[in-house]
């Protein structure tokens, strides 16, 4: 389906969350005045609220409350809409979905409930959460839904915010529907090594999805043409919160919120891209820096124009949230500001969705591997000592920069659509637990027809014994732990050999008894058991607990566990399946922010790729290259990704790229023609002097 909002990307927000507790709250609010801000940024669209968290509703609502400081202004938001299109923009209405202080407040038969009976604001919280299994609530959200669209008129998208479990609620509802769908009593024990507790989540994901499903087809009913888009921001976020491809299923687009740095954001727009049912996708951040809780801080212009540059050239849509005064004033240096940074942008603008992208890396991502499957048992009573830690998460994100950084083009691809794993050479699977039969299943097929697979860590156990043979019978004690390279791959272990192993900082698997396959590397191990820390030894609190009795617990370093037990088991393997190989590594150590297991890592990636379409050897770090193609031809980005105010502009650098001999090579910026050298399918591009971003036309 076709939709009008899809050819928007230069977006904008406001948040609105204010509250009833103060006369002057609102009183401010000039529609007009803010719609002809807006419009001059340059902003084709904008997320406007309708309500807020506190659930009071910005219009004359008939079902549930107007907010108070709307009065002898009630039509403020529908003129605010009305404005916006007449200056040619779209509106995106957002919507708070579970977090409803007001529904909380009235209905208490509504509310997420503890273990123990307590709800979200009894110990002085803010929020007031309501559980998507209550069919009263759920009605409650599609009468609002019907209400405000017979008053507001026409939109062209619809945002359902906090669409996600914020806790594990044990209400009546929910148990309810656990005792007709499975019986017996909800599981209380967080235990990711048992299947009563792993059917328990996978139950929350499919209630949190039939809720979304339900608020999509609220939305359609009144309003088919909409864009409908849930939370997507917690794709990749904690188990808790039970998100997975249900968000993307109820959605007609991807859209998120995030708030850390370019490496979080260029993750992100690589699986937002991957997932979307349409594009664009919508990543949004804030104008605060870091965050919306910064509400005075306003982010520099080159910070926005990176932020912004960085959804663009991922084919995405950029959604800069600007925060609202209390009495619905704002801070007008933010619209000047956002109107050089999209005027800046415009001159890229009609490559933003050119192409498609030119990998030949792809990341895995589980979607239901969101947790440390290592955390002991624990009572869910015990919520907040209960560890929210992602290890394939954190792994995934490290591979990315590791990537990134020696400029090496990758996409992120999810256990949701293993129809797309086939457009990657290699197929990094890092740390990932919990893969189902079927993606494992898949992981094969696409090895046996040609494709390259490292896997590491937790990721797809079974597979491992039924390639390699043998059987993985456990980890090691130890939580610091040592690759030794084989002399067949110790060049790509650079400085590390098989007297100073390369460390990792985690525990490893045991591979015993296999049989198929070669050694690439194996396991050493540290004198001691006790893993120490030279960082820690003048606080004698931060030191770590060991059983004395244990004789394993003997230090043989004070500040370090060096290297010292050489074990036969294998650290690393390879195996030949079907027309492909597999890689396989008994502990993540791509899983680092650590500049030499970062060049092995690489070096791996380049001895089962030699031959990539894009390269380049001497470009700064610092440097992200995205690289699009169609029947005209190939379009290349490059972006400098300082996190700092002032970004030092980086100065003669090659890229090479595997293609036909150009007719000529266009710099967007200023239409000026380039210069190349080409020779054997090879195009070399030298850049004199990048200062934010640029892209450049390769006409074929």
């Amino acid at each position: 389906m076709a939709f009008r909002y899809s050819d928007k990307y230069k977006k904008y927000s406001l948040d609105m969350h204010v509250n009833v507790t103060r006369d002057e709250f609102l009183k401010q609010f000039d529609p007009e005045a803010l719609a002809k801000d807006i419009i001059s940024t340059g902003a084709e669209a904008g997320m406007m609220y309708i309500q807020s968290h506190y659930g009071y509703s910005y219009w004359p609502t008939k079902v549930g409350e107007m907010h108070p400081g709307l009065i002898g202004n009630e039509d403020a938001f529908k003129r605010l809409y009305d404005e916006m299109h007449k200056g040619g923009m779209d509106v995106d209405v957002y919507f708070s979905m579970i977090y409803n202080n007001w529904a909380y407040d009235h209905h208490p038969e509504w509310r997420i409930k503890d273990i123990d009976g307590n709800y979200s604001r009894d110990k002085g919280r803010r929020f007031g959460l309501c559980c998507p299994n209550s069919e009263g609530y759920k009605k409650f959200c599609r009468d609002q839904i019907a209400d405000f669209t017979e008053y507001v008129g026409p939109y062209e998208a619809f945002f359902a915010d906090m669409t996600f479990w914020p806790t594990v609620c044990y209400c009546d509802n929910c148990r309810a529907r656990w005792e007709k769908e499975v019986g017996g009593e909800m599981p209380r024990i967080v235990n990711w090594k048992d299947e009563r507790w792993k059917l328990f989540q996978r139950k929350r994901e499919e209630w949190l999805q039939d809720y979304m499903q339900y608020i999509y087809d609220s939305v359609k009913m009144v309003n088919p043409g909409a864009v409908v888009e849930m939370q997507n921001s917690t794709m990749p976020a904690s188990w808790m919160m039970g998100v997975t491809e249900n968000a993307t299923i109820a959605s007609d687009a991807v859209s998120g919120d995030l708030y850390g740095g370019f490496s979080q954001q260029t993750f992100a727009c690589k699986m937002y891209y991957n997932m979307t049912p349409n594009l664009p996708f919508n990543y949004t951040t804030s104008r605060c820096e870091p965050s919306l809780d910064e509400h005075t801080t306003i982010k520099s212009e080159v910070m926005m124009k990176l932020h912004a540059m960085l959804s663009f050239i991922n084919h995405g849509s950029n959604i800069f949230v600007d925060a609202v005064d209390m009495t619905g004033t704002y801070e007008p240096l933010v619209y000047s500001r956002l109107k050089n940074v999209y005027d800046d942008a415009a001159k890229f603008e009609k490559y933003f969705s050119k192409g498609k992208p030119c990998t030949d890396i792809g990341i895995y991502f589980n979607l239901h591997g969101k947790y440390d499957e290592e955390m002991p048992p624990m009572d869910i009573s015990e919520s907040k000592n209960i560890s929210r830690a992602i290890p394939h998460l954190d792994s995934s994100i490290n591979v990315s920069e590791t990537l990134q950084r020696a400029h090496i083009p990758y996409s992120v691809y999810t256990s949701f659509h293993p129809e797309q794993w086939g457009k990657a050479k290699m197929l990094i699977v890092s740390d990932a637990p919990n893969m189902s039969k079927e993606n494992m299943s898949d992981l094969k097929a696409y090895v046996e027809d040609g494709g390259i697979a490292y896997i590491s860590g937790h990721s797809a156990q079974p597979l491992v014994e039924e390639i390699f043979g043998g059987k993985i019978t456990g980890r090691t004690d130890e939580t610091i732990t040592y690759i030794a390279p084989e002399d067949e791959v110790a060049p790509l272990f650079g400085e590390y050999s098989r007297k100073y192993p390369l460390t990792v900082y985690d525990s490893a698997y045991i591979l015993e008894g296999a049989t198929n396959g070669k050694v690439l590397a194996k396991l050493t191990l540290p004198y001691s058991l006790q893993a120490s820390s030279f960082l820690v030894c003048a606080d004698l609190e931060l030191q770590v607990e060991a059983d004395p009795n244990d004789p394993r617990n003997e230090s043989a370093s004070m500040h370090s566990d060096p290297p010292g037990i050489a074990t036969d088991y294998p650290a690393m393997m390879e195996a030949e399946v079907g027309k492909g190989k597999i890689i396989w590594a008994c502990a993540p150590f791509e899983n680092t922010s650590l500049t030499q297991p970062r060049k092995v890592f690489t070096s791996f990636v380049k001895k089962y790729v030699p031959e990539m379409s894009f390269a380049s050897d001497d470009t700064p770090y610092v440097v992200e290259y995205q690289l699009w193609e169609d029947e005209e031809g190939k379009y290349l980005s490059a972006i400098n990704l300082q996190y700092a105010d002032e970004v030092l502009p980086v100065f003669d650098f090659n890229i090479c790229i595997s293609t036909e001999k150009p007719a000529k090579i266009t710099r967007v910026s200023d239409g000026r023609e380039m210069g190349f050298a080409y020779s054997d399918g090879k195009l070399v591009l030298h850049i004199d002097r990048l200062d934010l971003y640029e892209m450049f036309d390769i006409q074929i």
